[in-house]
């Protein structure tokens, strides 16, 4: 007989349901109030963050955030296309993250001291023959005591060699304060350079050569830097009598060394007016010389330096340096050509400036004599470093030799920072404008925010996050 049901066979049950129950809701209100304390600390957290972020005086830049003005856009991310971006920072109440670029902070010391202008000129000096008899001297020759003299005048007035490809790359790694210079080397003779063997069968530069003098200078003085351009031809390529080393030895020690090696056509062929095929062949059979036995860091057999300083009188010749042709299965392309003539060069950051039609100085007495005298009488403006490659830093006051060669859009083209800056420095600080709000900075190199704005219209586009110094930085704005 079945026992009628009376209802749960198991009335303790009900109790341990309702039990378990109460322990899992309160459970879950635990962990909300858990999860509404952490986020409020974290908030708290990441705004003390941004505060010692803000007010810390680093050894490189930090800007502190201005006040936005409504009228300049916020994007949501912000990234320094010249280096790798920095650790996210979150800012504002929106809550987006930026990334902000990492840029060396100057000391009011030195941009009171150094002035950077890097809308300068650069002085790219042309040197040829090389000879001990004073007898041979022409313009196009000089004695290794005059080439050390000149050397040591660079060296005096804070020069500091940099290489062809970085003038033309517009890369220009020179300490803060230095001027660059660049020198050049036309038709790779014996003069220039000549390895001589020693009783231990080691190789090193003839001591009157060009090299062996720059070697001996560039120990003597590391602070000056090293290097320089030889625009070689193949069918020279510093032969001399007696040579105890092949073209390809003396080309591997030059690259070994820290020179460039660039394209000065198979022999020195004027290309005022002259064939196609032999444009071509002249240019095409020199570069593949070239990438045949110099190694990627010293080649340069892109870079051509015209024979006799002659153009091509045909323009499509010279379209072809520009846009390339082909040449034994290659496409020949030049990235800059170098003239004979046309005193110092502007600067890559100038609206003057020509990759194909690059300006040089000759070193007799006469030519380098007369730049050196404007460089000493204050004559012409001299690119001064700000130290920092992926800035380029022009103060407010252009002298009249560049003032007419200054555009923001153009310096900011390829993604550099353009820092603008007042050189009068004012009660031990200087102004420096970030999207209208002046900041100062101070003698620490510390940032230090000013609430009064300087005359004039707050720029309409920018970017906040970047570092404006006075006017437009970030690339492409113009403000």
């Amino acid at each position: 007989m079945k026992r009628k049901s009376t209802g749960n066979p198991h009335p303790s049950g009900i109790g341990m349901s309702r039990s378990l129950n109460g322990i899992v809701s309160g459970f879950f209100l635990l962990v909300i109030v858990a999860g509404v304390l952490v986020h409020r600390l974290s908030v708290s957290v990441i705004h003390d963050a941004d505060l010692r972020i803000a007010n810390v005086a680093p050894t490189r830049s930090t800007v502190t955030e201005p006040e936005r003005d409504a009228r300049v856009p916020v994007p949501t991310t912000v990234t320094d296309p010249s280096t790798e971006p920095s650790e996210p920072i979150r800012r504002g109440g929106d809550n987006q993250i930026v990334h902000v670029p990492v840029l060396p902070t100057p000391s009011l010391a030195e941009f009171v001291t150094f002035k950077p202008n890097e809308l300068g000129h650069i002085p790219v000096l042309m040197y040829h023959a090389f000879t001990q008899n004073e007898a041979y001297l022409d313009d196009w020759t000089v004695t290794p005591d005059l080439f050390r003299q000149q050397l040591q005048w660079l060296y005096d007035r804070d020069f500091y060699i940099l290489s062809m490809a970085d003038l033309i790359s517009n890369k220009i790694s020179v300490p803060a304060g230095k001027h660059p210079v660049v020198l050049t080397f036309d038709d790779s003779s014996s003069g220039q350079f000549r390895l001589l063997e020693n009783d231990t069968g080691e190789f090193s530069p003839d001591p009157v050569t060009a090299v062996g003098i720059m070697e001996a200078f560039f120990a003597d003085h590391p602070d000056f830097g090293r290097g320089g351009f030889f625009a070689v031809v193949p069918t020279k390529c510093f032969s001399y009598d007696d040579e105890v080393t092949t073209c390809e030895e003396r080309l591997t020690w030059l690259a070994e060394h820290g020179y460039e090696i660039g394209n000065h056509t198979w022999w020195h062929q004027n290309l005022g007016d002259v064939s196609d095929e032999t444009f071509r062949s002249q240019v095409g059979d020199a570069k593949l010389w070239i990438d045949e036995r110099v190694p990627d860091h010293a080649n340069r057999s892109t870079i051509l330096v015209m024979p006799s300083g002659e153009y091509p009188a045909h323009a499509w010749q010279f379209d072809m340096l520009v846009t390339g042709f082909p040449w034994e299965g290659h496409t020949v392309q030049m990235t800059g050509v170098l003239s004979a003539s046309g005193g110092p060069s502007v600067s890559p950051s100038s609206v003057a400036w020509d990759p194909w039609a690059i300006a040089r100085v000759n070193t007799d007495n006469a030519i380098l004599g007369h730049w050196q005298e404007q460089i000493d009488t204050g004559g012409m403006t001299l690119y001064t470093s700000d130290g920092n490659s992926s800035t380029v830093a022009v103060p407010d006051d252009l002298a009249g030799d560049i003032v007419d060669q200054f555009d923001a859009e153009f310096i900011t083209r390829e993604g550099r920072f353009l820092l603008r800056y007042d050189a009068a420095p004012i009660d031990d600080q200087m102004d420096l404008q970030f999207d209208g709000v002046v900041l100062a900075i101070d003698r620490r190199g510390a940032f230090i925010r000013r609430k009064v704005p300087r005359p004039g219209p707050i720029p309409q586009a920018g970017n906040p996050f970047q570092p404006h110094w006075c006017r437009s930085i970030a690339a492409g704005n113009d403000g």
